[in-house]
């Protein structure tokens, strides 16, 4: 529980431009591994100006619960510096089928917990993995 939601904010405009989830200092780290150029140039103007462009969302979260909150805070404010577009997965490939992948999908959008759906759609199973992934990665078009 040691994951955090944090955003970069323009610190003029007030605009968030990106969303993220991070450990430790993950929110000022400028490397060219995980970021866009256009992220780590902005992100290096505004610290040599002494601007602060980091705030918390939220802290003390689990891996799980603080990526689904970013995709939520993504999806909401559609940040410039955020990767288009969103891993699909095969649900196939996954071991999910594709009604199972669309009832988590249905049930997420009713606003029920990870937990929850993964206990309603896989009531075998202890933990909430596969109900994440089928909100997360799986695009209802393409399930086939």
């Amino acid at each position: 529980m040691n994951n955090y939601v944090y955003q970069h904010h323009d610190p003029i405009t007030k605009e968030i431009v990106y969303v993220g989830i991070g450990t430790k200092n993950r929110a000022w780290i400028v490397d060219s591994k995980s970021r866009k150029k256009e992220h780590r140039n902005w992100m290096v103007e505004k610290f040599e100006n002494g601007e602060n462009i980091v705030a918390f969302v939220n802290t003390k979260m689990t891996k799980l619960e603080a990526h689904a909150l970013e995709r939520d805070l993504i999806e909401k404010h559609q940040p410039k510096f955020n990767r288009t577009g969103t891993k699909v997965y095969s649900h196939k490939k996954c071991g999910i089928s594709k009604e199972q992948a669309l009832k988590c999908q249905e049930l997420r959008k009713e606003g029920l917990s990870y937990k929850a759906i993964s206990a309603i759609v896989w009531p075998e199973s202890k933990g909430y993995m596969q109900a994440w992934k089928s909100v997360n990665h799986f695009d209802a078009e393409l399930l086939v």
